[in-house]
C-alpha cells in the first residue's frame, strides 16, 4: 500500500510538472510569436513608410509636367484649327482698332 501511495504522489506531482511544463512551452512559444509579430510589424511600417515616399515623388513629378500638357494642350489646339479660320482672324485682329485703354 505504501508503493501505491508513493507512485499515487509521484504520479501527482509528474502531472503537475507536466501541466507547468505545458505553460511554459505555451508561454515561450507565445513570446517567440509576439517578437515574430513585432518585427513583421516594423518591417510593414518601414515599407508603408518608403511606399508613401515614393507616391509623394511620382505626384511631384507630375504636377511639374503640368506646365508643360497645358503648352502642348494649346499647341494642339491650335494645329487642329482649320487654317483659313485662322488666315481670316489673323487678319481681322491686326486690322481692328486698338482697345480704348490703349490708345489713351
Amino acid at each position: 500500500m505504501e508503493s501505491d501511495k508513493h507512485s499515487e504522489e509521484q504520479t501527482g506531482t509528474g502531472g503537475e510538472q507536466d501541466e507547468g511544463d505545458d505553460h511554459s512551452q505555451f508561454n515561450k512559444q507565445r513570446l517567440k510569436l509576439i517578437a515574430e509579430i513585432e518585427e513583421a510589424s516594423g518591417k510593414l511600417y518601414t515599407n508603408v513608410n518608403a511606399l508613401n515616399r515614393n507616391i509623394e515623388s511620382v505626384n511631384l513629378v507630375g504636377r511639374q509636367f503640368e506646365n508643360v500638357h497645358n503648352l502642348w494642350s494649346k499647341f494642339e489646339q491650335v494645329m487642329s484649327a482649320p487654317s483659313s479660320t485662322s488666315a481670316v482672324e489673323s487678319t481681322s485682329t491686326s486690322a481692328s482698332p486698338a482697345p480704348k485703354g490703349q490708345n489713351d
